[in-house]
């Protein structure tokens, strides 16, 4: 079988990014499990807990986009390592901050950084497969991803009693950084085709009504994966507020 999926995936640099995300993955999976509990102690309301996930959605929208012209111009490779970096600083730093607005603007740009490195793996992976393997390629990066958040509770559990919820924070920090350097050390050069110039469909200049059209035509496109990101945001919104009251084993030193 690992000699079919070789063949199939013959690049080694898909492969690192595989190795990457999942690593981060598990990172994201100790974060997430302990932030409403780390939450909770710290004394904020359960409406609070769950507001600071928007702040995390914020920070990918905004960011989404803009992290494309980033790539093209730093590189997906180089992107994706800072990004990398910068959400290991955002959760290392977020159990240790005294006031709400702190924290929401940590969330904020942990969601920045993390749908820099989301947009940079996923733009190696496409720049570096071929047409008919490209939906296979990104099937397997979503396993690596979802095997990531498996592993990261799980970690967080087998951690509770030996390091308190907010080390643990410092734990994945460490964990996030590791996966950087998975991807610094491992990946080659960006292929020519990332940061090659976006060529417009034609040369004429638009008409007021395709200036309007192309933006409703964009979020036509991307609906079903806007849907699915709201679904996923208000499960995360009803995770975070209901999970400090269940009881968890994990407690904040």
């Amino acid at each position: 079988m690992l000699r079919d999926l070789k063949e199939r995936i013959p690049d080694r640099n898909v492969w690192v990014v595989y190795a990457t995300i999942f690593v981060l993955s598990i990172a994201y999976g100790l974060a997430i499990a302990l932030t409403p509990i780390v939450l909770q102690h710290r004394g904020l309301e359960t409406d609070d807990i769950g507001s600071l996930a928007s702040f995390f959605g914020l920070g990918l929208v905004s960011c989404a986009i803009p992290a494309g012209a980033l790539i093209r111009r730093f590189t997906a490779r180089g992107m994706l390592v800072v990004c990398i970096v910068g959400y290991a600083a955002m959760i290392g730093l977020f159990p240790f901050l005294p006031e709400y607005w702190q924290m929401a603007a940590c969330r904020y740009f942990d969601g920045a950084f993390s749908v820099g490195a989301w947009v940079s793996c996923e733009t190696l992976l496409l720049a570096r497969s071929d047409a008919k393997n490209k939906a296979f390629v990104t099937s397997l990066y979503a396993i690596a991803t979802s095997i990531g958040y498996v592993v990261g509770p799980i970690a967080a559990w087998l951690l509770a009693d030996t390091v308190s919820a907010e080390h643990t924070f410092a734990v994945a920090a460490g964990i996030a950084v590791a996966s950087s350097v998975v991807a610094l050390r491992r990946l080659d050069a960006d292929p020519p085709s990332i940061s090659a110039p976006v060529v417009p469909a034609s040369s004429a200049s638009p008409t007021a009504g395709a200036s309007v059209r192309r933006p409703l035509e964009l979020t036509w496109a991307i609906k079903t994966s806007a849907l699915a990101t709201l679904r996923q945001s208000l499960s995360w919104h009803r995770t975070t507020s209901s999970a400090p009251g269940c009881g968890a084993r994990v407690t904040a030193r």
